[in-house]
């Protein structure tokens, strides 16, 4: 009788197959199967089961090693593996190594932060941060919309004192999920309430920036958080221009890009100074007056020259002066105090003569 199952050769009378074990069918042996039978059929069972695991574990065992090379092989040239020796060779101080081998990750994933991190860091320990300042840059450039690049750029500016480049990398980015995740970073610049422009009197100029800190300069200087804090409105009132630069600061300490508008104040000039006496000719001893409005300086010549020119030796009005006797072209100027700026001239022709 042959075994349907395996085609193995079933002695006469056997319950089942000596090889595979499998039960003898009722159209090959109709006899039922006596008890002892049963539990030969079971062990059999058990011993072939036994025997396939141990062959399973014996072929395991025999292909272990080649998967741990694989494995192994796979790991050194995937990214975790170009990062881990990159660290590996930087912790030697081994430079040119850990640059090859994150330069390779970035390669491999540039995505992830990781590679850009250790570059960074080994520029960081050359004292190149300039260099490693541009990996973030950019690999921002090419990925605008990667928040962990941001946020790694914005950790490497706090970790090597450099906070006010903060705000100046986030206010190039157009994405708003990056802005929305990093919230905490980003710090708008300062609001003015007057245009920048030309005005004709004095003028005031209030900023805000909801929540922050302001300071600022006008002397044209780039503000930081030792420049003058900013607590009512700045008050212009110097004639020419004045520029007023300055940043927020907002509770962790980051800064705002630079805002900026110029104010230029020109004031309405005086006319020609009022001189008095008038032109003429007197016998009597006279005094030669000035009327000079404040925030001005008079100026004089007493031989027709010009007070305004530097070269005529012009002398400065404090106070009445004498007529000398003769002829005198009196010749006078005001001057805008902290300009250049010149009236108009007024000119007087005096004759004294003595009476006897």
């Amino acid at each position: 009788m042959k075994c349907v199952n395996c085609g193995a050769t079933i002695p006469e009378k056997w319950p089942y197959c000596p090889i595979c074990g499998m039960e003898v069918s009722s159209k090959q042996n109709t006899r039922k199967t006596h008890p002892i039978d049963k539990r030969k059929k079971r062990a059999r069972r058990k011993r072939l089961a036994k025997m396939r695991r141990q062959r399973r574990m014996l072929i395991f065992a025999m292909l272990l090693p080649v998967f741990i090379l694989v494995g192994f092989f796979i790991h050194q040239i995937s990214y975790s593996g170009q990062i881990s020796k990159g660290n590996k060779a930087l912790m030697f101080s081994e430079y040119e190594k850990a640059e090859k081998y994150f330069k390779k990750a970035t390669k491999k994933n540039r995505k992830r932060v990781e590679a850009y991190e250790g570059l960074a860091k080994l520029y960081v320990e050359k004292k190149d941060l300039e260099s490693a300042e541009n990996v973030f840059l950019s690999a921002i450039a090419m990925q605008p919309s990667n928040t962990q690049l941001y946020r790694s750029a914005i950790e490497f500016y706090l970790e090597t004192n450099q906070p006010e480049k903060v705000s100046e990398v986030l206010n190039d980015c157009e994405y708003e999920t990056v802005l929305k995740d990093l919230k905490e970073y980003v710090t708008p610049k300062p609001e003015f309430d007057l245009p920048e422009g030309t005005y004709h009197e004095v003028q005031e100029v209030a900023l805000t920036s909801k929540g922050n800190k302001i300071y600022y300069t006008t002397d044209g200087s780039d503000p930081d958080v030792y420049s003058e804090k900013y607590k009512k409105p700045i008050l212009i009132h110097k004639e020419g221009k004045t520029q007023i630069k300055a940043i927020s600061v907002n509770k962790n300490k980051i800064s705002s890009v630079i805002a900026s508008k110029t104010y230029n104040i020109e004031l309405p000039m005086e006319e020609a100074p009022a001189v008095r006496p008038s032109t003429g000719q007197y016998e009597k001893a006279t005094q030669i007056e000035i009327m000079v409005p404040e925030g001005y300086t008079a100026y004089y010549t007493m031989d027709g020259k010009n007070p305004s020119d530097p070269a005529s030796s012009a002398m400065q009005y404090e106070g009445p002066i004498a007529m000398p006797e003769g002829q005198t072209l009196f010749n006078a100027v005001l001057k805008k105090n902290d300009t250049e700026k010149y009236t108009p001239i007024t000119k007087r022709n005096y004759v004294y003569k003595p009476g006897e």
